[in-house]
């Protein structure tokens, strides 16, 4: 399962360097194919085996893993590219990767494998291969007593009760827990090609649902063996004298898909790693594909409509520019009751007003107010903001509202009405001063 919580790893080339003469105007490379094989597993024990598969795509090299009673192994695989040429620092397609996400036994699973990809370039004499490290987090489908629950992106993560990892089906139903590959490591910098008197490196930039552009995606699969849709992997070179700063929320818990509410105040931060000098920070924050909602190292947002954002960083030295990316999940919050009417007093068979107003950080959300006015616990006596309600009998009820969102959060308030009988047609003695001095008033009916 690949989650798109990307901080870009960069991969070396060889320690030996490659020098290759480069001119200003002519920034362009060819790459002739690409292909990529399996090395070292941290995990699996006996159950790990390789294998060469011929696939619609091309010959795939494949890694194995884990013990099923009734499935087949889990595992990757990875097939190159042919014929591409691009420029220093564009991204490009190095091959398609698939994740063969079965379900395991308890100990059988691997936790990170090691991929060599080797590119044949046309201006290079002989190929040249990158190393990365794969991790695979196999989460568990229960916690020993209970099957956990699966959530979908605006459902937050409760450790122990729901899946780690939210899932986004096409059926919009979500019915299992989906695992997470990410790359693990930062090699050293001094490994690197030169190019034109630079020193450049091979940075992992991404996972994309098209093979055409990177077109990034959190590329979350649900288990089960037919869940091996291709998966593109795209790179770049960048200069190694300015590495990409590591991105990230605040440090915390929580799965790398962070869970704010939507009209919290949340801060993000770039703390720079390597050789950062004269770097420039530029943030897409609402996911325009425009760098222009805040400029510097870190900074505050309020995200005010639930969703899942990619939060997105340009660094930029003057020469060469880098991108890198979180995700944010952006729950929903429940309107806040702002006002409603106050304890009553009124006569049986009087009417009486009633009203409720209530706010909602969710700029698109539009409110509902439905009431239960006879206690019966069911909303469904009026909607709307204010009306008009009376009581034959006489004793005290509570009136009730409902304030929802239309994305799943609700608001409870309530007052009390206590309905008191007409006065009797015999107004009452009043009784004036100490001397007991008194009259009584007989209340007059029209015959």
């Amino acid at each position: 399962m690949v989650q798109n919580f990307r901080f870009p790893m960069v991969a070396s080339l060889s320690a030996v360097a490659v020098t290759v003469g480069f001119t200003a105007s002519a920034n362009a490379l060819t790459l002739n194919r690409s292909s990529g094989t399996w090395g070292n597993v941290t995990g699996g024990g006996i159950t790990v085996e390789r294998r060469t598969v011929n696939t619609i795509d091309g010959l795939e090299n494949q890694v194995r893993w884990g013990r099923s009673q009734t499935q087949e192994k889990s595992g990757f695989g990875f097939t190159g590219t042919v014929q591409k040429t691009f420029e220093i620092g564009e991204p490009f397609l190095l091959g398609t990767f698939r994740h063969y996400n079965n379900s395991v036994l308890l100990g059988s699973a691997a936790t990170a494998t090691d991929l060599t990809i080797t590119l044949d370039l046309a201006e290079l004499s002989s190929p040249t291969s990158f190393s990365f490290s794969l991790g695979i987090d196999e989460t568990p489908n229960d916690n020993s007593v209970n099957l956990l629950r699966p959530r979908l992106p605006s459902q937050p993560w409760i450790a122990g009760q729901t899946c780690k990892y939210y899932s986004l089906p096409d059926n919009g139903t979500p019915t299992s827990c989906p695992d997470r590959v990410f790359i693990t490591g930062t090699p050293p910098i001094n490994e690197s090609v030169e190019i034109g008197g630079r020193r450049y490196t091979l940075e992992w930039y991404g996972l994309s649902s098209s093979p055409n552009a990177p077109q990034l995606i959190p590329g979350l699969t649900e288990e089960g063996g037919a869940n091996v849709a291709p998966i593109y992997v795209f790179g770049r070179l960048v200069d190694v004298d300015n590495q990409t700063p590591e991105v990230s929320p605040d440090p915390d818990d929580r799965p790398p898909a962070r869970d704010i509410f939507e009209g919290d105040l949340f801060s993000f931060t770039a703390p720079s790693q390597g050789r950062n000098n004269d770097l420039s920070f530029e943030w897409d924050l609402d996911n325009d594909g425009l760098f222009d909602d805040f400029a510097g190292p870190e900074g505050k947002w309020v995200y005010q409509q639930d969703g899942n954002y990619p939060v997105r960083l340009r660094t930029f030295d003057g020469r060469n520019e880098q991108i890198s990316s979180f995700d944010i999940n952006v729950l929903n919050a429940a309107p806040t009751i702002t006002s409603l009417t106050n304890n009553l007093t009124v006569k049986t068979n009087e009417l009486f007003d009633f009203f409720a107003d209530a706010t909602d950080p969710g700029i698109f959300d539009i409110l509902s107010f439905d009431w239960d006015l006879n206690g019966d616990g069911l909303f469904d006596d009026f909607t709307g903001t204010r009306g008009q309600w009376s009581f034959a009998d006489p004793g005290t009820f509570d009136v009730a509202v409902r304030v929802s969102d239309g994305d799943g959060g609700e608001t409870f308030g309530s007052f009390k009405v206590e309905a008191v009988p007409e006065p009797s047609s015999v107004l009452g003695l009043f009784v004036l001063g100490a001397f007991g001095v008194g009259f009584r008033r007989q209340k007059r009916h029209n015959a």
